[in-house]
């Protein structure tokens, strides 16, 4: 397993890149991940979704969006939640491998907000 992760982990070792090192757009590193490790949130949950991407999250309970993201996610993307004690203590290997080896895949959203978005403004205008 080869991981990515943001500099303010410190993690050094040969198998961990920091993405702030590696000067290439969220979307594309995502692309190129076989799997998404994060906190609630609407890019990460949308974009690992929309590209196919399985996540493992840690709740944010702090969050007043997190019950409704974490049911998207549910309904739209094979995912798994994590405990922060097994993030931070590493045991969540069993279920990357969990993840990776599920077969069923959920038909991918169509990222189709910004249209949308245009059309209701332009009602709106009109």
């Amino acid at each position: 397993i080869y991981w990515l992760v943001t500099h303010a982990w410190g993690i050094d070792q040969l198998n961990v890149a920091t993405v702030e090192g590696l000067s290439v757009p969220f979307l594309d590193l995502l692309a190129s991940c076989d799997l998404l490790i994060s906190k609630p949130g609407y890019g990460a949950f949308t974009e690992a979704t929309c590209a196919g991407k399985p996540v493992l999250f840690v709740r944010r309970p702090d969050w007043p969006e997190e019950s409704c993201l974490i049911r998207w996610l549910e309904q739209n993307n094979k995912c798994k939640k994590l405990t922060l004690a097994d993030l931070s203590n590493g045991r969540f290997i069993d279920d990357v491998t969990e993840l990776l080896d599920h077969h069923f895949t959920p038909p991918r959203p169509k990222p189709t907000g910004v249209g949308e978005a245009t059309e209701h403004i332009l009602r709106l205008l009109n």
